[in-house]
Order: C-alpha cells, then structure tokens, then sequence
C-alpha cells in the first residue's frame, strides 16, 4: 500500500507543476500526513542525452544513437526519428520510428550513450498507432521547456506505467 501512496503523490506533484487547483495540494498533504513522512522524489538527471535528442524532435532529424536497453549488457547502434519526448516516473522517454527495426519505439533517455551522427528525416513513416506511445500521466515535453525545467527527471520497447 505505502508504494501505491508513493505513486500517487508523484503523480500528483506532477499534476501540481501543470494544474493549480487546492484539491491537488490537499491530497499531498493528506496522502504525506498517512505516511506520516514528507515524500521527496528524486528525478533523474543523468540525462546528458536530452538536448541532442529534443534538438532532433525539433528539427525533424534522423539520430544514429548507441543505446543500452535495461536488458542488455553494451551499448548497441540505433537509427532512429524521435517525434515526442515525456516524462514519465521521473525519467525521461523519447518515442521514435526505429529505421533499424522498422517499427515505433520508446526509448528512455537516460539510456542513450551517445548521439553518433544527425541527418535530415526525409521519409514518411506509418503512423504511431501504439497506446503505449502516448501514456495518459507522462508530461509532454518540448525543448523550450527542457531549458526552463532541467529539474524534470533517455529502451525498452515500451513505456512502464508503473516504477518497480
């Protein structure tokens, strides 16, 4: 249950960010005082990546990336077209068309190792149809908002719902 309540304040701390609304205090404040312990969540900052990734999503570009999927051991070659970025549990996520294995990816930013090369995305690619690819509590981020919030927390070939 303490997970569950531990969730939830961070869901609803980033709904705070957003939403100005007393309800949204006063269930932190009721959710902190049944913990009986002020709940800091630490984001992740370990993301070097980031500006290079949302640069791409921007200028609507090819990225060639090294990526280290949570279920593998070294760095692999990636080429992929990023199109959204999100924050999601506190880590940052890019969602992208993968020209490597041809299909819509989410890849976690904190992830990508390096950026190798850049070039224009000129193909059209199938439309991102995955559920997965637009979770409803993860924050949309752009670049211009990436620089004003670096506190904010860059795959698996989803994105979780749930941190564990």
């Amino acid at each position: 249950m303490w997970r569950d309540l531990f969730e939830l304040n961070i869901a609803l701390r980033e709904a705070s960010r957003v939403y100005h609304d007393p309800a949204i205090l006063s269930a932190i404040e009721k959710i902190e005082g049944a913990t009986s312990t002020y709940v800091q969540v630490e984001m992740t900052t370990n993301e070097t990546m980031l500006a290079d990734v949302s640069a791409a999503v921007e200028d609507h570009q090819q990225i060639k990336i090294l990526y280290t999927a949570a279920t593998a051991d070294e760095a692999r070659s990636r080429s992929i077209e990023p199109r959204e970025i999100k924050v999601l549990n506190g880590h940052t996520y890019v969602r992208a068309y993968c020209t490597t294995r041809e299909s819509w990816r989410t890849f976690r930013v904190d992830r990508i190792n390096a950026v190798v090369a850049t070039s224009d995305a000129t193909e059209e690619r199938p439309r991102d149809t995955s559920s997965t690819g637009s979770p409803r509590s993860a924050k949309r981020v752009t670049r211009s908002s990436w620089s004003s919030n670096r506190g904010f927390g860059g795959s698996s070939s989803h994105c979780p719902t749930r941190s564990g």
